[in-house]
């Protein structure tokens, strides 16, 4: 009688990886926040129900492949979003008032997207960084204010989108936009303070909308703040 051939064993997971991609998959969510320590290694040994060697092995292969996680002491702080690293997006620079014209269409949709996702996904914390741009942005004298500070707060509303592909857009095309809103000044300049003016409260319309969950309210906000952004420069 021919003998049973046994079972081959269980492959054991490899437990460290399993962690390693889910903290990165967190990191993308927005669970774990831009800009912020990781949690302890005691406190996500509890969270993904594994040993503290895990959780440090699992770290040790993060950082040593991921440029957008640094370490300061004992913990892990993440730097940047992970898919900005793998993003392949290139744009040419703007030449002509066409160059022009294409970035802001291409902005227009892409951030009245992000807007509505904010209002729908956006938590407290998302919502004081946004302000917090918003104050930073509308803070200064008007022949002080910085262009990065703009940039800033759109991609603050993108990153309370929740999702990682607004913010790796938007980051892909940071060049051009700020090369926009420093052209867009320098054409307003004679009416400078009219102008800034009518952006603050343009700003503070989108970050009303996102701050009540309005999504719908959030898109119009943003269209409306990007069409008016073109027309002071075009004069339409």
């Amino acid at each position: 009688m021919a003998l049973d051939t046994p079972p081959l064993p269980a492959r054991r997971p490899n437990l460290a990886a399993s962690v390693q991609s889910a903290i990165a998959e967190a990191i993308r969510s927005g669970q774990f926040k831009i800009g912020e320590f990781l949690p302890t290694e005691h406190a996500l040994s509890i969270m993904y129900g594994v040993s503290r060697p895990t959780v440090r092995e699992a770290l040790v292969r993060l950082r040593a492949k991921s440029p957008y996680l640094s370490r300061s002491g004992h913990r892990t702080r993440v730097d940047r979003h992970p898919d900005l690293d793998r993003s392949a997006l290139t744009f040419q620079d703007i030449s002509c008032i066409e160059d022009f014209k294409r970035c802001y269409e291409f902005r227009r949709n892409i951030e009245a997207g992000a807007a509505r996702h904010a209002a729908l996904n956006r938590d407290d914390e998302d919502l004081d960084k946004i302000w917090q741009a918003f104050d930073r942005l509308h803070g200064h004298a008007l022949d002080e204010m910085p262009v990065d500070a703009d940039f800033t707060f759109h991609v603050a509303i993108a990153s309370a989108s929740r999702n990682p592909l607004f913010l790796t857009v938007l980051e892909s095309i940071r060049n051009q936009t700020l090369f926009t809103m420093d052209l867009s000044r320098k054409f307003s300049r004679p009416q400078q303070l009219q102008r800034m003016r009518a952006v603050e409260e343009e700003h503070r319309r989108v970050v009303s909308a996102i701050a009540d969950s309005k999504p719908d309210a959030a898109d119009a906000a943003m269209r409306f703040h990007i069409d008016q952004s073109t027309a002071r420069v075009l004069g339409k």
